[in-house]
């Protein structure tokens, strides 16, 4: 079987996964050695649930003219999945793991296909340049010329792009973004025994390894971990302590961070005000390095001025320790009630053999017999998530009973949003809030002729 990466990128209408679409997915399949074999580059036209975010129409740029000669959605996300799940993938993007995996996560959901199986299933994985990245600023910092914003040191891909010439033509186009984030692979690979075991923390099976043989701090592993997500000010990095795998939320472990200040202020009842701790995942970032005096050097002054007071402190206070293992392996994440169909796949979980064997039927019936797969379905979310992907090809496909139902959701996406929220409790953008948000946009003085065009054309779709 042939290994492959596919760098791809996405823009999408607004930040939400679970109510926003993506509006362009473009991508890049190489072979192991970055040379390229094919590229791909499609738009999906707006769905008409879907209320657009202004401030992500501004940072895109992509007209919304542009955007209405796009695709329905289903037809291009099950182009998507078939990409990203064709055996050996990789897929692979800048901070890929932050924002547009769980983009496609959604979109795969709500149109009946697989949510996850890119991630394990036929030899497939998941991969990011961005922690990478952090890898290389901490120790291969003379391969880039690393950018600067306020005075501190950027991974922002535009910034690295501008400071190295990556690639030619405007930031946050999908394929432009792509063809920036090959380049600097190609520039890492020049280090190519660090861009393997870099690449070796996308495999659990290496991960889970490399963990075991962390050293101990209090009985615990004691690691270094290396992430964007950490920022400048902490050199990329933090000292984490593992606390145990969590009780609720399989296959995550709790890492306490152990350079937050306010760490030796904690009491048994004020634990979340003054610690700091991570969920992590097998083969997800960050990088856990053994937490050596080689890698703390790493850490900035400050921080590790902290690690040692913290040190210190949870040493004279063991009994301390216990009482943040148990928060946060018992802690769980607020549940709401009446999550919208498209918000629930983490309330959903796997689906069951009859649930999967219905959403292939619906895949595989012609578009004027999918109404009858519908009707068949015993699942409720199923059925609903059905009706809504079918109306978003051509709602003339739908029966008067399913049509009546989708004009019933339309109404709720659009105009009443206190009754459509999703799994962490936000709202869905009303059309009324989408405009005062373009109407404050427009009155800006930071905003160019070209984004005033865009809003001025997404004012007319919202007033339609």
């Amino acid at each position: 079987m042939q290994k492959t990466f596919l760098f791809y990128d996405i823009e999408t209408s607004g930040l939400n996964p679970a109510f926003d679409q993506i509006i362009q997915f473009a991508a890049i399949r190489t072979d192991e050695r970055l040379n390229e074999l094919e590229r791909y580059d499609w738009v999906i036209k707006p769905s008409p649930d879907v209320v657009p975010s202004p401030a992500a129409m501004m940072t895109h740029r992509t007209p919304l003219s542009i955007w209405q000669k796009g695709e329905p959605e289903f037809m291009v996300i099950k182009r998507i999945h078939e990409l990203l799940n064709t055996p050996g993938t990789m897929s692979i993007g800048y901070n890929s793991f932050g924002f547009d995996d769980e983009f496609l996560r959604f979109s795969f959901y709500r149109n009946l296909l697989s949510p996850y199986t890119h991630q394990y299933d036929n030899l497939c994985s998941r991969g990011d340049v961005y922690p990478i990245t952090a890898l290389y600023y901490l120790f291969h910092s003379n391969i880039l010329t690393w950018p600067t914003r306020n005075e501190k040191i950027s991974l922002k891909l535009e910034s690295l792009n501008d400071c190295n010439s990556l690639a030619t033509g405007v930031a946050h186009t999908a394929m432009v973004d792509i063809e920036a984030t090959i380049a600097l692979a190609k520039i890492f690979m020049q280090r190519l025994r660090t861009w393997d075991y870099a690449l070796g923390y996308f495999d659990k099976t290496e991960d889970s390894a490399r963990q075991k043989k962390l050293p101990v701090l209090f009985g615990k592993k004691y690691a270094i971990a290396v992430d964007g997500i950490f920022g400048a000010d902490a050199n990329f990095c933090a000292p984490l302590l593992w606390l145990g795998e969590h009780y609720h939320y399989k296959n995550q472990s709790c890492w306490l961070r152990l350079d937050t200040e306010t760490l030796s202020h904690v009491t048994p009842q004020e634990v979340s005000m003054h610690t700091w701790a991570i969920n992590k995942k097998l083969a997800e970032p960050g990088f856990l390095l053994p937490a050596s005096e080689r890698y703390q050097q790493k850490l900035s002054e400050t921080k590790k001025n902290v690690l040692k007071k913290n040190i210190s402190w949870l040493d004279n206070n063991p009994e301390i320790l216990s009482v943040i293992k148990e928060y946060y392996c018992e802690f769980t994440y607020p549940k709401y009630e009446n999550i919208a169909p498209e918000a629930a796949l983490y309330y959903q979980g796997f689906w069951s053999s009859q649930e999967k064997f219905f959403a292939q039927k619906f895949h595989e019936a012609p578009h004027e017999k999918k109404t009858t797969v519908i009707d068949n379905m015993t699942s409720s979310v199923l059925k609903t998530l059905a009706i809504h992907a079918l109306a978003r090809i051509d709602q003339r496909l739908l029966s008067v009973q399913q049509h009546d139902l989708w004009m019933e959701h339309l109404a709720y996406a659009k105009t009443s949003p206190e009754k459509v929220i999703d799994h962490k409790g936000k709202r869905k953008l009303s059309v009324d809030e989408g405009l005062a948000q373009l109407e404050a946009l427009l009155d800006s003085e930071t905003v160019d002729a070209e984004q005033k065009s865009l809003l001025q054309e997404l004012k007319k779709f919202f007033q339609v």
